[in-house]
């Protein structure tokens, strides 16, 4: 039987990315990633450019039962979550997280697939629940969390903006890690989805069962309509988080990412440095998702949706939880 450090030295670069079926049940999908940094600016890019790495071209996939991940997940020298990002789409935790990336000896994941699978399967499979527990994700954390370079010593999660609502699943593997918070006035998040709708607001993509939606008309799915509840949704769940966990910190999108790093640092007990500040204070000139492009801020002062006023409503009620901390 291997010793643990002969299987921490053999997986040394290996992720665990998707979770499949076959006829004896479910199984995970590994992926070799080399010394390829997580650093885009969403974690399924940085699968694309592994993919091509030779051990990943061999016309066969590396497969395992699921009971492996935590067996192997044991062996490993990992990183305890340092903070995870909440967030409502399009209020600039991309950014966040890139910035986080940057603090020294960090890894900063963006909207790990694998994450989601695991906590959406008893959603989209019937009778797996058993298998698919909280252990399972924590496994899978400390994978993704693992030291390539032994220097790691902060390890930042930006979740699925619908992780939201997951919160307590996730409270409950760890109870005191800091939950980051971030959310944007209401007619920036539904004119920037109906601009270029996420995930998150088509019903296809992310379905209703997930945000407990009670399907009664046609009309429900019209993408504008979809988006509007899925916010009003995703402020009611801030609401509750906010009021009752202590371990919280909102952040406001129009603070501006300078401002948003310097309540993040302090609120997990961390200074940034000169080099870092300089770092960030340069990459807040960019777009997130185009690093190349200097990011331009859309007017949606004409926006408008019958829902707006409602989720107006919601909003003013986090802002006023955010200033009362």
């Amino acid at each position: 039987m291997e010793t643990s450090n002969s299987i921490k030295d053999a997986l040394q670069n290996w992720i665990p990315i998707k979770i499949t079926s076959n006829q004896d049940g479910l199984l995970c999908q590994w992926l070799y990633t080399g010394d390829k940094p997580f650093n885009n600016p969403f974690f399924d890019e940085t699968i694309r450019k592994c993919l091509s790495l030779p051990e990943n071209s061999k016309g066969y996939r590396v497969n395992t039962t699921l009971e492996l991940i935590q067996e192997w997940a044991a062996c490993l020298d990992s990183v305890t979550p340092t903070a995870f990002i909440f967030h409502v789409s399009r209020c600039g935790s991309t950014l966040v997280s890139q910035a986080l990336g940057m603090m020294s000896n960090s890894i900063s994941l963006s909207e790990v697939a694998l994450f989601d699978q695991i906590l959406r399967l008893p959603n989209n499979k019937q009778g797996i629940i058993d298998q698919c527990n909280d252990k399972l994700l924590a496994a899978a954390i400390q994978f993704y969390g693992n030291k390539r370079t032994g220097a790691e010593n902060r390890l930042f999660i930006k979740t699925d903006s619908w992780h939201l609502l997951y919160y307590q699943r996730l409270r409950a593997l760890y109870p005191n890690v800091p939950f980051i918070i971030l959310y944007r006035e209401p007619a920036g998040v539904l004119e920037s989805n109906k601009r270029s709708s996420g995930m998150q607001g088509i019903a296809n993509f992310v379905g209703p069962e997930v945000y407990g939606f009670d399907i009664t008309s046609d009309e429900f799915f019209h993408p504008d309509n979809y988006m509007a509840l899925v916010l009003e949704k995703f402020f009611n769940c801030i609401i509750e988080i906010a009021t009752n966990d202590k371990h919280t910190l909102l952040l406001n999108y129009n603070q501006g990412l300078n401002e948003m790093m310097k309540r993040i640092a302090a609120f997990i007990g961390q200074d940034l440095n000169a080099e870092e500040k300089a770092m960030i204070d340069e990459r807040s000139k960019y777009h997130a998702k185009r690093p190349e492009k200097k990011f331009v801020e859309m007017n949606n002062s004409e926006f408008d949706h019958p829902m707006l006023e409602k989720l107006k409503g919601l909003y003013e009620e986090i802002e006023q939880i955010k200033n009362t901390d």
